[in-house]
């Protein structure tokens, strides 16, 4: 395939297709960008958004119980729909999840749903079949035709939703599916040649607007990510004459407002009045002769066209300029900030040139950002070492918050990890979690010489790095065995694998240790320059030992009902939420961990043995 053929399916490889969402919150399944334009509409639309403003731009908190009014289908409503769940590692199926995202919001729970192989619009729903339309589909308000449909055939239905609601559930994923179609379109718009497209906006529908732009902004960063000779055309847009909506949408997603001018795009869009169109969309009845109209049933087509191409493959390309503003935007597709921090970036651009790395950084700064941008932006597959289930398991756990489903990890045996074997052979995951003892079975062993079979492995990462020298030495000695492993690796796959280390705890001589055993040179470290944690902050309480039990029980109640409440404020520091948990929870730490060591505590806190 030429390079102008490869345009679409490369952006949204790069730029979509490692994002799922929650089903409580769909809204993490698109940019932080093209989140706050749609917590700017719902705010319009009658929500209390909290707005404030933040280093780059305004920021945006949505209600404490926004879950609640949502009442999304729950994991067990998912259960029977398999890789239907919208944090499935199947791609394939994003329409669908679509038009199932659109009878959830009509259906209360899903156990009267079925899919129809191949059919992205329809469903056997109690039993009976349900069409729905792409204009339906797309509409930027739930058709009351369907929930007739639905109603005829006995099933029961939601409320009708309050007017903010359609903004955090079915928008994001129209988002997506106009993003799709926009990327199809400007694929066959950079084929010919064309050097301008014009769009006309005939209704304030703010979704093409966004998706428009961001697949442009898209496009501009995939193409100065790898250098590709794309000459992108320029943009023209027409708005409505009635346009409140979508104005409200452009400001927020270019972080405007609150006295902040907001963000540079990596390409601009013309607002102007246009003579032609290329594009118009929206209501036939608003359409000027001679302007070609853009139906819903062919953006959904277009979008269509996209999903079937997704098996096919770019590994040929590799990332060859990491600029700052271009992964900043990438970070902001991901995760739910708009800009990497100086050390960070520092660290993924090192990496992205194919250098072996360690980074020392403090607990709570983004390490593992650090990894899993280099994986998300690397095709293949990114191999992070993990010392612990636990921790493993807490990683998978973030990610899937911030709606990232190219990422697993395989635990014990069984069907479980027969599946995780599968989807990690077939390349479904950018990022696979592992222990190091997990690097020298033979099953995983034959995993990855499948894997490499059709896919690169585009990073070998360890974290907690000061484990390589605190437990290598002694009772994990797999930890000495990376560095060959990852030379073996590259020998098969005859390409250079960087290898990335972090941690936050390294004194000089454990530092010097994990670049030995890892082969990273001094001229390869990174480093913040302070470990200072100005957002923390720790006070002594003096409580009279000589009076026992007491003193010490008086000195905690004076923590938490005076000096605590004056800090951090009564509300903060008692509010719960709708199940009496508290919201700002606190770790109470006692110095023994196991039922042996209580004698000792026992004697410190009561004054005996």
């Amino acid at each position: 395939m030429s390079h102008e053929r490869e345009v679409a399916l490369f952006a949204y490889k790069v730029g979509w297709e490692p994002k799922g969402w929650l089903p409580d919150r769909p809204w993490v399944g698109v940019s932080t960008h093209l989140r706050h334009a749609l917590f700017a509409l719902a705010q319009q639309s009658g929500l209390e958004v909290h707005t404030e403003l933040a280093e780059h731009g305004v920021s945006y908190q949505l209600p404490v119980d926004i879950g609640r009014k949502l009442a999304a289908w729950t994991e067990a409503d998912y259960g029977h729909l398999g890789e239907l769940h919208p944090l499935s590692p199947n791609t394939r199926l994003t329409l669908q999840r679509l038009s199932l995202a659109f009878l959830e919001r009509v259906l209360p729970e899903a156990a009267a749903v079925q899919l129809v192989p191949d059919q992205p619009l329809q469903w056997l729903v109690g039993g009976q079949p349900v069409q729905l339309s792409e204009e339906e589909v797309l509409a930027l308000r739930l058709p009351r035709q369907v929930q007739g449909r639905i109603k005829n055939i006995g099933q029961p239905l939601r409320p009708k939703p309050a007017a903010w609601e359609h903004w955090l559930t079915l928008a994001p994923l129209q988002l997506r599916v106009w993003s799709m179609a926009w990327l199809h379109r400007l694929e066959q718009a950079i084929r010919d040649g064309q050097r301008q497209v014009n769009v006309k906006l005939q209704e304030d529908n703010p979704l093409p607007l966004l998706a428009l732009w961001d697949s442009l902004e898209l496009l501009a960063a995939v193409k100065r990510l790898y250098t590709l000779p794309w000459d992108i055309p320029k943009i023209r847009v027409q708005l409505p004459d009635e346009d409140e909506r979508c104005q409200a949408a452009v400001s927020a997603y270019l972080g405007q407002g609150l006295g902040h001018p907001g963000r540079t795009p990596l390409l601009p869009l013309n607002f102007a009045q246009i003579d032609r169109a290329d594009a118009a969309i929206g209501s036939v009845d608003w359409l000027e002769e001679g302007d070609p109209h853009w139906p819903e049933e062919d953006v959904f087509a277009a979008a269509l066209q996209l999903q079937r191409r997704l098996d096919l493959s770019f590994q040929e390309y590799q990332v060859a300029s990491a600029e700052r503003e271009v992964l900043d935007f990438i970070f902001a597709r991901f995760f739910a900030y708009t800009r990497l921090r100086d050390e960070q970036y520092a660290a993924i651009q090192r990496t992205l040139t194919g250098d072996g790395l360690l980074v020392l950084l403090p607990t709570g700064y983004g390490k593992s950002v650090i990894y899993q941008m280099v994986g998300l932006l690397q095709p293949g597959v990114a191999l992070i070492v993990s010392p612990l289930n636990a921790l493993i398991k807490d990683q998978i756990a973030h990610l899937r918050q911030d709606g990232i489903i190219g990422a697993g990890f395989v635990v014990g045996s069984g069907a479980q990890a027969t599946r995780e074997y599968e989807f990690f052979e077939e390349g479904r995951y950018r990022l696979f979690y592992c222990s190091p003892e997990r690097f020298e079975t033979t099953l995983f062993k034959r995993s990855v010489a499948r894997l490499i079979e059709r896919h690169r492995i585009a990073l070998v990462a360890v974290d907690e790095a000061h484990c390589v020298s605190e437990w290598g030495h002694d009772f994990r000695p797999a930890y000495l065995h990376i560095k060959n492993m990852r030379k073996l690796l590259q020998r098969d796959t005859g390409r250079p694998i960087p290898l990335l280390a972090l941690t936050a705890t390294a004194s000089p001589v454990v530092r010097a240790d994990i670049q030995r055993a890892l082969g990273i040179p001094d001229t390869n470290v990174i480093q913040s320059r302070s470990s200072d944690r100005p957002e923390l902050s720790f006070s002594v309480h003096k409580a009279d030992g000589r009076r026992g039990r007491q003193a010490r029980l008086r000195a905690l109640d004076e923590v938490f009902s005076k000096v605590a409440p004056t800090l951090f404020g009564e509300d903060v520091l008692h509010a719960r939420n709708e199940d009496g948990i508290y919201r700002n929870g606190a770790i109470v730490f006692t110095p023994y961990a196991d039922r042996r060591d209580e004698a000792p505590f026992r004697q410190w806190y009561l004054g005996s043995a």
